[in-house]
């Protein structure tokens, strides 16, 4: 009897201890949710203050969707939830508007922002608006290259409007121009083969937008440019004026003239449009004076490249 009461005894202190466990996982499964605090500002592109945007906050993984409060005569914004509503991992989606503008911006949830209490500072930018429409201009024309015509067929179009113009589902001769936005004295590059095109011209400084076989008659053709919803937006009639590997430019009166280097000025100002140079330095600056048949050496300074030949 006296061994059964000992045995008893010993398993008293493991029986507390469990007791004791249990009640501690009770407390903490008890502790109520802490707030969680998104807040910020919204601006536009160039820093200038949007007041009264539309923040709508979504949980993409629980399904949660809230609106932050906004103030008429101010661009900050917040939103006071609990982390019952978020947790680590957790990727929440920005949904901002002015009525106008759109911004969608994803921010994934870390230990650190439930640590702190929220995300703080969480700024977000609006942009202006990409019109659909403007003063796009066909303003160079390869019709008839050296070698392989399809594969070196090509036509520039510059952005003449004031603003960036999304050309998206434009069309050349019905050929669809793929996803780009033109900002403002940007030029493009239409071809058939982007590749073949990088070959003989290397790397320049605007997009190369492939567009399918562009077949432009060597005699005379016309060439239609149309906006995504089919509207008009620039079209060229043109005759046979350049000779072979040179371009029909785009000059200042907008009548087109044969270009002045062979091979065209792809992503350039047109040749037509450059004046003649301006000497910038010259030497000797006085008059000389030499027997006949004596040679002098004369230096010449301009403000561009020529052709001397």
């Amino acid at each position: 009897m006296k061994t059964k009461a000992k045995v008893k005894a010993k398993g008293l202190p493991f029986l507390l201890i469990m007791a004791i466990c249990i009640l501690l996982v009770q407390v903490v499964a008890a502790q109520p949710p802490t707030p969680f605090l998104i807040s910020g500002w919204v601006k536009d592109g160039g820093g200038n203050p949007v007041n009264n945007p539309i923040v709508n906050i979504n949980n993409t993984n629980t399904s949660g969707q809230w609106l932050s409060e906004a103030y008429a005569d101010h661009n900050y914004y917040q939103l006071i939830l609990s982390t019952t509503n978020v947790s680590e991992g957790n990727v929440l989606e920005f949904n901002t508007t002015d009525g106008t503008r759109y911004n969608t911006t994803n921010h994934t949830v870390t230990q650190e922002n439930i640590s702190d209490g929220g995300i703080f500072n969480f700024n977000i930018t609006l942009e202006a608006a990409v019109a659909t429409t403007g003063d796009i201009i066909i303003n160079e024309i390869m019709y008839d290259p050296a070698g392989n015509e399809y594969w070196y067929e090509w036509v520039e179009l510059y952005n003449n409007d004031t603003v960036p113009i999304n050309i998206t589902g434009w069309t050349l001769d019905d050929r669809t121009i793929s996803e780009k936005i033109m900002q403002l004295g940007d030029y493009i590059l239409l071809s058939e083969n982007k590749t073949a095109f990088e070959s003989r011209y290397g790397t320049l400084p605007c997009s190369i937008i492939e567009v399918g076989q562009l077949s432009f008659s060597n005699g005379g053709d016309t060439i239609v440019l149309k906006n995504a919803t089919g509207a008009e937006i620039d079209n060229v009639t043109y005759e046979a004026i350049a000779a072979e590997n040179y371009t029909l430019e785009l000059n200042a009166t907008s009548g087109w003239e044969e270009g002045r280097v062979e091979g065209g000025t792809p992503c350039q100002l047109n040749s037509v449009l450059v004046g003649p140079p301006n000497i910038t330095f010259y030497s000797p600056e006085t008059p000389v004076y030499d027997i006949e048949g004596a040679k002098r050496t004369f230096s010449i300074t301009i403000d561009q490249t020529v052709d001397v030949n």
